[in-house]
């Protein structure tokens, strides 16, 4: 568990919670001191990055605001590092402390004992009592000195594994090979790919020959150094080299293919083949059932399949229709035989076809396609199944929908160059689940309460975050603050729990606690100087994202440029540390990509007509700023915002892959400083 800063920060002075924005500069399309920069030196480019990072940092607290009319000013609470993280990446190794029992717990707020726990003597009946730190309560003990808790972290195993044969995971590739995949990209110099020999031959009789030898094919004056490869071709070999790259890394492994177009067709190792077409296509529990009892065939592993899975993908040629809903919910059912597993969809087109169909849909997170793409996620989620998708760069694949089942199931959402999906299935493979079935509680002080939570119970200072699939890279943040400063006034140091109820991969169920002391101080230059600014970053990426997929642009922005304000107050001291320097660097790279993506929209959503002002979006923290919207007013914003959604229609796929990427640890700075996924041209 980290803390964004060393301190639990309580301001006491109401007064200096506030700071001043300028609203009209904020909503700009075109940033400030980017405009004056390009108007005094037209001539001289600077580095598009450079630029770009003067996008959240053009102005700060002492900028002056008395010659700016005081409409386009506004006061919003300050940001504080009252924020805390925990890396769940952790739970695929064992903590320092395995318990096999069960934990001793808050008979009242269900928090548990815990090495920073005081365990005090009861002097009725010489017996042991513990005050709860978090809900004050009075709980009766009996533990041996051997049965209580040691050290920051304890795993506690509640269900050991079930009896059942060893298989390793399943990994299924779901492959469109819809018409439009023939579509070509140049590329430059005489490359080598793997083809399919039979379209090869009966191709070759097309070609005119002269003594033997292949004519020239090129028109006048055409380029000999390019050559034009399809989708399909790209993908097909992005797919057998991972496969050779498999046998080597993960022999006893198991592959499937499906792949879609009108119908959808099921290949497993031994020559097992099934094609569901028809009205099958609409029909979910079959498509399920048919996933489930094709599962029960897939039995050879990678290193006894490889040979026929290459002659399958080599095989693969384009045509039809996008049947990608019930590939989808197929691929998902054969990977759910064995927790851990993933499904990697590629696909260049809108679904089309069967269930899921997104062709000409109107986005509403009511409507058929939409609540289908939620139950595929939720049963990829019981089944322990991370789904990645794909989506072929100039094409439009309605991500909003689907990239949401990637988004919750822990897996990666990507619009790709097809000659770079190699690079890109690489990072996938990468990234594997480590746990299932993931929930975490989190147990504040109850003089404290959680800013952004939708689940939280026992008056405020708990809260249940559902998390369902992990992987290495996985972290979740929580953010807080006081709800009652007249306790917090003479404390000390606060204590912050969290249980984590988790599955192995091997089937046993197990809770881990991690719990913490932090220090409070009231003064907010010692709390901001010893920010982790990692921290702060990721909480601060995901927040801006979830207000801006809701179209609350300048709430968004605002989250962003109150935490680079607070990071950069304290950063503005003479002891300030060169990792904070480069945490911030990498912070300002991911929060300018998900601002240029924001500007991106905004414009074209002035191009359709759709222009609302901040005054009807939402602003940042109401519960702090105490403001009272009517019911009308409300609905009203809601309204709109959803008119806003609908307009902006198809032509998002880049705005949803960013929204869901910013909300995605895996692809922050933070993890990777140079992430695979990313390329150093990307606009």
């Amino acid at each position: 568990m980290e803390s964004a800063s060393r301190y639990c920060f309580v301001e006491l002075d109401e007064e200096q919670q506030k700071e001043t924005f300028d609203y009209e500069a904020l909503n700009a399309d075109v940033d400030r001191r980017r405009k004056e920069k390009k108007v005094r030196k037209k001539v001289q480019k600077k580095e598009k990055e450079e630029d770009e990072m003067l996008a959240l940092s053009d102005d700060d607290e002492k900028t002056e605001y008395s010659a700016i009319p005081q409409a386009r000013l506004r006061q919003v609470r300050k940001a504080d590092p009252n924020v805390l993280a925990i890396k769940l990446g952790t739970l695929a190794q064992d903590a320092v402390t395995l318990f096999t029992g069960d934990p001793v717990f808050c008979k009242q707020c269900s928090a548990a004992l815990t090495e920073i726990s005081e365990v005090l003597v009861n002097p009725a009946d010489s017996g042991q009592q513990w005050k709860c730190e978090y809900c004050d309560f009075l709980n009766s003990l009996q533990l041996e000195p051997e049965e209580m808790p040691k050290g920051e972290s304890i795993d506690y195993l509640v269900n050991h594994p079930p009896d059942k044969s060893e298989f390793n995971d399943i990994i299924v590739f779901c492959i469109d090979i819809s018409g439009s995949m023939c579509c070509t990209s140049e590329v430059t110099g005489d490359i080598k790919i793997k083809t399919n020999q039979q379209l090869s031959q009966s191709l070759d009789q097309f070609i005119e020959r002269q003594n033997g030898v292949a004519a020239v094919q090129y028109l006048p004056n055409e380029s000999r150094e390019i050559s034009y490869v399809s989708r399909l071709l790209c993908l097909q070999a992005a797919i057998t080299s991972q496969i050779e790259q498999l046998v080597k890394e993960h022999p006893k492994k198991r592959i499937a293919i499906v792949t879609f177009n009108n119908d959808v067709n099921i290949y497993l190792p031994g020559n097992i083949k099934q094609v569901i077409t028809g009205d099958k296509l609409d029909q979910y529990d079959f498509l399920i059932n048919s996933g489930n009892a094709l599962a029960n065939l897939l039995q050879i592993p990678i290193e006894n399949s490889h040979e026929e899975l290459t002659k399958i993908v080599l095989g693969l040629e384009e045509n039809g229709a996008t049947a990608l809903g019930p590939a989808l919910l197929t691929s998902i059912s054969i990977a759910g035989n064995s927790r851990g597993s993933s499904v990697i969809l590629c696909t260049d087109g809108i679904a089309n076809i069967g269930v899921g169909s997104l062709e000409n849909y109107v986005p509403d997170d009511n409507s058929p396609a939409a609540l289908f793409y939620q139950k595929v996620s939720d049963d990829a989620l019981q089944k322990g199944v991370a789904v990645s998708i794909l989506s072929i760069k100039g094409t439009t694949a309605s991500l909003e929908y689907i990239a949401k089942v990637s988004a919750d199931t822990r897996g990666i959402n990507h619009i790709v160059d097809p000659l770079k999906l190699t690079k890109s299935f690489n990072f996938i493979l990468q990234n594997t689940i480590i746990a299932t079935d993931v929930s975490a509680t989190m147990f504040l002080n109850k003089a404290l309460t959680f800013r952004h939570e939708k689940n939280v119970i026992d008056n405020g200072f708990k809260a249940v975050r559902e998390v369902g699939n992990v992987t290495a890279e996985s972290t979740i943040t929580f953010e807080y603050f006081p709800q009652d400063k007249q306790v917090l006034k003479e404390a000390k140091e606060l204590c912050f729990q969290i249980q984590i109820n988790f599955t192995k991969l091997d089937g046993s169920r197990c809770v881990r606690i991690m719990s913490k002391r932090i220090e409070v101080t009231h003064n907010r230059d010692e709390a901001e100087k010893n920010v982790n600014v990692n921290v702060v970053g990721l909480h601060c990426q995901f927040q801006a994202a979830q207000k801006a997929a809701e179209g609350k642009y300048t709430a968004a922005r605002m989250i962003q440029k109150r935490n680079m304000r607070m990071v950069r107050r304290g950063m503005a001291t003479e002891d300030v540390k060169e990792e904070q320097k480069a945490q911030y660097e990498l912070w300002n790279q991911e929060a300018v990509r998900l601002n240029a993506a924001i500007k991106k929209t905004k414009l074209k959503e002035k191009a359709k007509g759709i222009n609302y002002y901040s005054g009807e979006e939402e602003g940042s923290d109401s519960e702090e700023e105490k403001v009272t919207i009517q019911t009308e007013q409300v609905q009203k914003k809601n309204q709109k915002q959803q008119e806003r959604k609908a307009r902006r229609g198809e032509e998002d796929d880049d705005f949803s892959n960013q929204i869901y990427q910013a909300k995605n640890p895996l692809y922050s700075a933070f993890t990777y400083e140079e992430n695979g996924l990313y390329d150093n041209d990307e606009e």
